[in-house]
């Protein structure tokens, strides 16, 4: 046992550095005014919005956007095919909005073979921007108004073929504080972002679809979104193409600027995560597996010996708990090296979920919270290789071990 709690501790301590890397290293966006710049023309920025049965969240989502102090911008929404009340919403907010000359509305065609819904409402959108630049976002985002003006400048300063925006993540439910936290947690403790200029391998990249700036020329050579046409996790594919076009790729914090509630119960997150964790990892069932169990065995492990521990012990002989309040401390200084890594494990959670403005609830609870995520990991695995797929807005997306449609 004591070589178990040795081997996570270090995997712990690997992560915590990690961690502090790559806070150091992404970019904090802060929302931003254009900057005196007399007469000299920006370039029109074509946001463009995929929307299917978001009547919860569309209203807001197009209102934040036709509310960019960017100078030069249009936005279209592609209604996907709601059975809601999207399409209603859209038009009442294009008769109301003072901006709604900004913001056009199209209808999606029917989903052709071989292709996800996502990719193939945004490759539609992409048909109709003029754009010199493409902002891809989702319709459950909320931006400030500086947003798009920052991440353009943000593109600008770092040379960037693709600006990738990390969203605050917005937590009601006691599900969602459980286990949304862990993607801030995963992206930041086990991928070495500061890294990824100096290796540019494309198999360790990152990218976020709910907010994903390009110049449209990088856009287009990178084959778009029918390059990864079949992709659950389209955002990882098209920042792996970037990589491969030898392209730049820049990724940033915008928890001030743009905000999402990907979620809105527990089981809608379940079959989110479901539909997306393994085939996130290509279909390749060695790298989840070993990522599986860095994330969760070191944290789960410590909390396993130490209840067997506190089971088995018993105090000294002679020893009377009424003479001392330390009772627990001798158990505590025979087992200081478990309880350290239980207390890195706090760590761990606690730093990115201070950082990002997260419920703190999936640091206090977080052998729950990995709990959780190893089971929606493992539900993942199975019905990606069982080929049973999950229901998701009212699509029935079942994909092969291969990431490809079956």
């Amino acid at each position: 046992m004591i070589v178990i709690t040795w081997i996570c501790f270090l995997i712990l301590l690997a992560v915590f550095f990690n961690i502090s890397f790559n806070i150091f290293y992404l970019p904090r966006l802060a929302p931003k005014r254009p900057p005196d710049v007399g007469t000299a023309p920006w370039p029109l920025i074509s946001i463009l919005v995929p929307a299917r049965n978001e009547e919860p969240n569309i209203w807001r989502c197009v209102d934040s956007l036709l509310n960019q102090n960017y100078p030069n911008f249009e936005v279209i929404v592609l209604n996907d095919g709601s059975t809601d009340q999207t399409a209603g919403i859209l038009q009442k907010l294009k008769a109301l909005h003072t901006r709604a000359g900004r913001l056009r509305i199209v209808d999606g065609r029917p989903l052709p073979a071989g292709w996800i819904g996502k990719c193939w409402a945004c490759h539609q959108l992409s048909d109709e921007a003029k754009g010199e630049w493409l902002l891809f976002t989702d319709a459950d985002t909320n931006h400030r108004a500086g947003a798009l003006t920052a991440a353009f400048l943000l593109a600008e300063e770092r040379h960037a073929d693709l600006v990738s925006l990390w969203p605050h993540q917005v937590t009601d439910s006691a599900g969602e504080r459980l286990v949304v936290p862990l993607i801030q947690l995963i992206l930041v403790g086990y991928c070495p972002l500061w890294l990824i200029d100096t290796v540019r391998s494309p198999r360790m990249v990152a990218a976020c679809g709910q907010y994903m700036l390009w110049k449209k020329e990088s856009y287009r050579k990178a084959g778009g979104h029918e390059a990864v046409k079949s992709h659950l996790v389209e955002d990882v594919g098209l920042a792996a193409r970037v990589m491969k076009e030898n392209m730049r790729l820049v990724n940033a914090d915008a928890t001030e600027a743009v905000s999402t509630r990907m979620y809105r119960s527990f089981h809608e997150l379940w079959l989110g995560l479901t539909k997306n964790f393994y085939t996130g990892f290509g279909g390749r069932p060695l790298p989840f597996f070993v990522f599986l169990f860095f994330q969760t065995l070191p944290l789960l492990l410590p909390w396993v010996i130490l209840g067997i521990s506190i089971a088995q012990w018993q105090p000294s002989a002679g020893h009377n708990p009424a003479e001392s309040g330390f009772l627990f401390l001798p158990f505590l200084l025979d087992h200081a090296f478990p309880v350290l890594t239980i207390l890195l494990g706090f760590l761990v959670h606690g730093i990115p979920a201070m950082r990002y403005r997260q419920a703190g609830m999936s640091a206090l609870l977080y052998p729950l919270s990995e709990l959780l995520l190893l089971l929606i990991g493992l539900s993942s695995f199975v019905k990606t290789i069982s080929r049973q797929g999950v229901e998701w807005k009212g699509r029935r997306i079942a994909r092969d071990p291969q990431g490809q449609n079956p």
